[in-house]
C-alpha cells in the first residue's frame, strides 16, 4: 500500500459583529393595528442577512469577511492574504469575465458565460453544490435569452432557477449585485465563521426616560473564499464587474478607531 499525503491549510478569523438597533415610541407600538414589535425584529433580522451576504461577495476583510469578488480581482498578494492559507493565485485575467460584445445574446452569450464561470473548480474538499448569486432582472434576461416558442404554441424557456448547462442554485440578491452580473461557484469553498448566530432582543430600560423601546440585533461573523479557484464571475454587458461596493458607515466606532 503506497503511503500517501494529505496538504492542509489553514487560516485564522475573527468575531467580527454586525449588529444594530432601532428605537420606537412606546405609543407607537401601542397604536398599531399589527404587531409592530414583530415587524421591526424582523427587519433587523433580514438587515444582518443582507450585510453578510453583501459581505461574502464584497467583504472588504477589513472587519468583515473577505468577499469572493475581492479575492477574484486580486491581481497581486492581498495584505488581508494569510501564509497559513493556499499559495495566492491571481485569478482576475480567468474567473472574471464579459460579454465580447454587446450584441452577443442567446445561445453565444451562454456559451462566452459558461467558459469563465466553468472556470469555478472545486479544488479543495468535497465540492459540494454550485450557487450563482444575481439580481431578479438578470435572471429574467437569462431566462429571455433561452426563450423558445413549443409545438404547442407556448413560449417556454429552458432555465427553471438552475442554471443551464454549468448547474448550481440561482440565488436572487438585489440591492446587492447589480444588474447584468453573475457572481458565484462552489459555497463550500468558502470558509464561514458563525461566532454567534442572530440575537433579536428588545429593552424599555435603556430609553425610558423617552419613552422608547430599542430593538436591538446583532450576531458575529468572518470568513473569506480560502480556495477562490471555487469561484467566478460574468458580466452579460460589456462592463466588467464592479470588484467593490461601499458599505455603511460604521459611525459608532469612527472614534475608537
Amino acid at each position: 500500500i503506497n503511503e500517501l499525503a494529505i496538504t492542509a491549510a489553514q487560516i485564522s478569523v475573527a468575531g467580527n459583529k454586525v449588529a444594530g438597533y432601532i428605537p420606537v415610541p412606546n405609543a407607537y407600538l401601542e397604536d398599531s393595528d399589527e404587531n409592530l414589535a414583530a415587524t421591526v425584529l424582523d427587519y433587523l433580522g433580514q438587515s444582518i442577512g443582507f450585510a453578510v451576504d453583501k459581505a461574502i461577495l464584497y467583504g472588504t476583510g477589513k472587519n468583515m469577511p473577505v468577499g469572493i469578488m475581492t479575492r477574484l480581482s486580486a491581481a497581486a498578494k492581498p495584505d488581508w492574504w494569510q501564509e497559513g492559507g493556499p499559495e495566492f493565485k491571481a485569478l482576475n485575467a480567468t474567473h472574471i469575465g464579459k460579454a465580447s460584445a454587446a450584441a452577443v445574446n442567446g445561445t453565444a452569450l451562454y456559451q462566452e458565460m459558461a467558459k469563465v464561470l466553468g472556470n469555478a473548480k472545486a479544488k479543495y474538499g468535497v465540492g459540494g453544490g454550485k450557487f450563482w448569486a444575481m439580481s431578479g432582472a438578470t435572471w429574467t434576461r437569462l431566462q429571455i435569452e433561452l426563450m423558445s416558442i413549443n409545438a404547442a404554441g407556448s413560449v417556454v424557456t429552458g432555465a427553471q432557477m438552475v442554471m443551464p448547462v454549468i448547474g448550481g442554485a440561482i440565488e436572487i440578491l438585489d440591492n446587492i449585485v447589480e444588474d447584468n452580473v453573475i457572481i458565484g461557484g462552489y459555497g463550500s469553498q468558502y470558509t464561514l465563521a458563525e461566532r454567534a448566530p442572530i440575537e433579536l432582543a428588545s429593552s424599555e430600560h435603556v430609553m425610558f426616560i423617552e419613552d422608547n423601546t430599542v430593538f436591538r440585533g446583532k450576531a458575529r461573523y468572518d470568513g473569506m473564499p480560502v480556495a477562490g479557484e471555487g469561484f467566478a464571475a460574468f458580466s452579460l454587458s460589456t462592463t466588467a464587474p464592479v470588484a467593490a461596493k461601499t458599505f455603511a458607515e460604521d459611525k459608532a466606532n469612527a472614534a475608537a478607531e
